[in-house]
């Protein structure tokens, strides 16, 4: 994604960020803030901040930050995990030329979170629905998970009591793949795509 932004020592364009979403350009500008106010104390010139917003993902680690993993048939992973967050992936989704695209959906919450306005934002993106439950004791219940789908009016959902299950059937189906909901989710499903062909 390209942006320009102005700051208050420097004018910057075509400043290339290598997460989707006019969200992270709202993040950019925070580091861009904190940037200036350290102009003073170290030496940090524009190539290094070109370079740094380009390569933000090697340079941090961070992941699925709805990040595209397969090209055969979209596969999207995001940690969003609360309606906002949700909200603006279903918005970047849309903004990337995916307006139409219906999801099979990898879905799993923490107990203490809003389900319910999540899978209403879910719901007109999403095909099927794979309902999980990651390995930590704070994660929301698969049978949780299925009264709030139910109350919502889903109807091609599964349930599977781990994640690697669920992560296999979706994937079956070589459809576009959203996977989403928590950081924990995430980081179980890391080590699973070794298995996708891309």
């Amino acid at each position: 994604m390209s942006f320009s932004l102005k700051s208050e020592s420097n004018n910057y364009t075509d400043l290339n960020l290598d997460f989707a979403g006019e969200h992270q350009t709202h993040n950019a500008i925070t580091a861009m803030a904190a940037l200036d106010k350290l102009h003073g104390h170290f030496k940090i010139n524009n190539k290094s901040i070109y370079e740094g917003f380009k390569k933000i993902k090697i340079n941090t680690g961070l992941k699925a930050r709805i990040e595209l993993i397969n090209n055969k048939y979209p596969l999207v992973l995001d940690v969003a995990h609360n309606p906002g967050a949700i909200k603006q992936t279903i918005d970047t989704l849309y903004k990337c030329g995916y307006k139409d695209t219906k999801w099979n959906i990898v879905f799993a919450v923490m107990s203490d979170k809003d389900a319910d306005n999540i899978l209403s934002y879910l719901k007109p993106v999403c095909s099927k629905l794979f309902l999980t439950k990651p390995e930590i004791d704070r994660a929301m219940t698969t049978d949780v998970l299925r009264q709030n789908v139910i109350k919502l009016g889903f109807e091609n959902y599964f349930l599977y009591e781990n994640v690697e299950n669920a992560f296999k059937s979706a994937i079956k189906f070589e459809e576009p793949l959203l996977i989403l909901g928590s950081f924990y989710l995430i980081g179980e499903i890391l080590p699973l795509l070794r298995v996708i062909k891309k």
